[in-house]
């Protein structure tokens, strides 16, 4: 091999180890931001639950940068009594148990209770922000930095409903998502968001409250709807995928009521008639922006870049009065996981490009000694 041959094989080889670094080397921008959560003002209950964000305050896909406001809210009908604590407001319940049918046996009211659940990607931000007192709204700011690229904001929402004869029971559910884009600097057009070829597999198992790693008494002090992690496996939070033929795989145990529901009055409240009575819960996941699957087991499609699947349990269980003294007037209660799946499978991948530039580099190895022959 001549001294020429020899400097224009470093020189390719160099340049393959060099793209490969630079790839290697990437790093994640992190932008500064608040999420400033709009006040909500409307609770009067229509023929049916209803959740959504208000794309007049958040629009679909909206970019932001640097330390910007992030205004959101969102429009809702749930017949949800910790949306009036302090207010005096009767319980949906009691509307519900209290109401007179008319002549034929039919009843007007037949929302009995319902809760709702508000994510930031793979954090739960639960309702615990919004600050509803006595109808009153306070707004609501969020300072959080976020890793330059995609978001999801998810909120759902389940309540349970009867026929018009008070006789039989069933959750009504929903969903809705708006993506947006956050940037250090200031961009006109985010890239687009793709599917990828692999998936994720989940799976959820009903678990006894005495079997769960925070295992509880079924007492009224103690009822609770409960989601954890299968086996207490933490490395199934987040997961990174660098090849198209791996797929991710996440699984949960919850544990909800599976009774009957029934109702008694108990000093001018409609209460839970025992421990036996507090109707049956319900679960399910979805990933992304997609849809609900009710089953324990099912299987998502993912994008490339960063996804979120995600876990819900939401069933009945007691209020708890101010001194902490457990009263069984019910209430609906949601518990989730979310899951993060990275997949780092996009385009031209680290792996995909390091068999192309092998294969220039074994081209030019082949050239080389073709030529010192």
């Amino acid at each position: 091999m001549n001294k020429k041959n020899f400097v224009l094989l470093v020189l390719i080889l160099a340049s393959t180890f060099s793209a490969l670094t630079i790839i290697g080397e990437q790093e994640t921008k992190l932008v500064p931001v608040t999420l400033k959560i709009a006040p909500i003002f409307t609770y009067e209950l229509g023929p049916s639950m209803f959740i959504e964000f208000n794309r007049s305050i958040m629009a679909n896909e909206q970019v932001y940068t640097t330390d910007d406001d992030i205004w959101f809210g969102f429009d809702i009908d749930i017949a949800d009594d910790t949306l009036f604590t302090d207010s005096g407001e009767e319980s949906y319940v009691n509307q519900w148990y209290f109401n007179e049918p008319n002549e034929f046996g039919e009843y007007n009211v037949t929302r009995l209770q319902g809760n709702f659940n508000l994510y930031l990607d793979n954090t739960d931000l639960g309702i615990s922000n919004i600050g509803q007192y006595s109808g009153i709204n306070t707004t609501q700011g969020i300072a959080v930095t976020l890793e330059e690229g995609w978001h999801l904001l998810t909120i759902i929402a389940g309540e349970v409903v009867s026929d018009i004869y008070h006789t039989t029971f069933s959750w009504e559910w929903a969903k809705d998502n708006l993506y947006f884009y956050v940037s250090e600097d200031p961009i006109d057009n985010p890239p687009e968001r793709k599917q990828a070829s692999n998936v994720c597999n989940v799976r959820s198992y009903p678990t006894d409250a005495d079997q769960l790693v925070n295992h509880f008494e079924w007492t009224w002090t103690d009822i609770r709807v409960t989601t954890e992690l299968h086996d207490s496996d933490v490395s199934t939070l987040s997961q990174t995928l660098l090849r198209s033929v791996d797929d991710a795989y996440v699984e949960a145990d919850y544990n909800y009521s599976t009774y009957p529901l029934a109702l008694v009055e108990d000093d001018g409240y409609a209460v839970f008639q025992s421990l036996h009575h507090l109707g049956p819960g319900i679960s399910f996941w979805w990933a992304n922006d997609g849809a609900f699957s009710l089953k324990n087991e099912y299987t998502f499609p993912l994008n490339a870049g960063n996804n979120y699947v995600y876990f819900a349990a939401i069933g009945m269980k007691p209020h708890f009065s101010w001194d902490y003294e457990a009263i069984t007037i019910p209430t609906v209660m949601v518990s989730s996981k979310v899951f993060t799946i990275i997949n780092d499978v996009s385009g031209a991948s680290y792996g995909t490009l390091s068999v192309i530039l092998g294969f220039i580099a074994l081209a030019a190895i082949v050239t080389v000694l073709r030529k010192r022959k």
